[in-house]
């Protein structure tokens, strides 16, 4: 049996974790036309997100590194700046962390779940 572990960890316009208080995308003045457009069931999920979002809190103790690759992705948002998504690498071991910044494009790749979650290097 494998003890079924992450080998690696994929963020997309994200804070890390410290920073995650200040993440609160659900104030823009331009959620609830975005929310709308979506079906009962997929606005329950968001919702479901959202209140995971509100509750979180940072509790890592004495120890940040995880012990797998992190990969950032930043758009450079406003919700998100590159900043707090690039601090993930305080999160990760020397050499195990990787910023991709995609300059506020949406690539085919990343919007269908490819590369680099699906082909790390």
């Amino acid at each position: 049996q494998t003890p079924n572990l992450p080998v690696a960890l994929v963020v997309s316009d994200c804070p890390a974790p410290h920073l995650f208080q200040s993440y609160r995308p659900y104030e823009a003045d331009t959620w609830s036309t975005k929310l709308s457009a979506h079906n009962l069931d997929t606005q329950t999920t968001i919702s479901e997100g959202v209140n995971l979002m509100r509750s979180y809190s940072c509790r890592h103790g004495s120890s940040l590194r995880l012990h797998i690759p992190i990969t950032a992705c930043t758009h450079g948002l406003q919700l998100a700046s590159k900043a707090s998504v690039e601090a993930w690498a305080e999160y990760s071991k020397a050499g195990y962390f990787k910023l991709v910044e995609l300059e506020g494009q949406e690539h085919p790749w990343y919007m269908e779940g490819h590369s680099p979650a699906t082909e790390p290097d």
